[in-house]
């Protein structure tokens, strides 16, 4: 990613500040177009074309990088090992001092990576950028995920586990029911563009948060590639503010993945690489 160099996992080290990249290319979550289990090949491919972390003549980010490639499995199943997987290299990373970008894939991987930073953080927050809440009612998190978990309900296994602090969504702009939940706060795109920086002020500055960002929180007009579109959204230019205020509010970032992009318009993992710099720009 970014021309960031390919390292196996166990040529990690502890003593540096780092970005690590990995793909997860699984989409037996989503509902409607599938094809997200090829973003991660698709930003790879794109990504080259805007940053290169090996050429001199670019701004240097706050950050090293190195990329440890994709889950690898000649057959996916349905919330299968592959989601152990994953939250055992977050674990892993997280411990190791690393900070994960996790390319999906549907957002049921969030699941996953999620369980890897519950199991490597006493506490911690949550940023969730969507059009949807992805939660309907609070379940036990180690009863009837493998059968019942997709990309529109992953936090209901996640809430009641107690590293989790609070949640925080940004975009939800679905016309449909609004759960609620003492641990969330969901706002609408024009919530958030309006009240930003009080939103941001009442957030608990002294945990870390994980950052979860699903494309479809972005305008139809900018990104199409995704699943399941909601009209309107954040611009290019508004996301780009609420980045900024995010580092100005000195919102510390402990891993994020981006999800839900497919592979409908392929120039459209462009635009998504850009906005991973953006958020790579504000990583300390």
């Amino acid at each position: 990613m970014f021309n960031s160099k390919k390292i196996n996992i166990n040529e990690i080290n502890t003593e540096n500040k780092e970005i690590v990249f990995f793909g997860f290319p699984y989409d037996l979550g989503s509902s409607n177009y599938s094809g997200s289990r090829r973003a991660p090949c698709l930003l790879r491919e794109y990504s080259g074309s805007l940053y290169d972390y090996f050429n001199n003549n670019f701004v240097k980010l706050p950050l090293k990088a190195y990329d440890i490639g994709d889950i690898n499995r000649r057959i996916f199943r349905t919330n299968g090992k592959e989601f152990d997987f994953s939250s055992n290299i977050i674990e892993y990373l997280i411990s190791s001092n690393k900070i994960p970008i996790i390319l999906g894939g549907d957002h049921s991987i969030s699941y996953s990576t999620i369980r890897g930073v519950i199991n490597s953080k006493k506490e911690f927050g949550i940023i969730h950028f969507d059009s949807h809440q992805d939660f309907q009612i609070e379940l036990n998190s180690e009863e009837g995920w493998r059968e019942d978990l997709h990309h529109g309900n992953f936090f209901n296994w996640l809430i009641g586990n107690k590293e989790i602090k609070c949640l925080y969504q940004f975009g939800i702009d679905e016309y449909s029911k609004i759960y609620t939940n003492k641990k969330i706060n969901s706002f609408t795109t024009k919530e958030v563009l309006f009240n930003i920086e009080k939103i941001l002020e009442n957030m608990d500055k002294s945990i870390e948060y994980y950052l979860t960002f699903d494309i479809d929180c972005l305008s139809t007009e900018f990104v199409t590639s995704t699943g399941t579109p909601i009209p309107g959204g954040s611009t290019y230019r508004e996301l780009n503010y609420i980045i900024d205020k995010l580092n100005e509010y000195n919102i510390k970032i402990i891993a994020l993945d981006i999800v839900e992009l497919n592979d409908k318009n392929r120039i459209d993992s462009l635009n998504i690489c850009k906005i991973i710099l953006d958020f790579i720009k504000i990583l300390r």
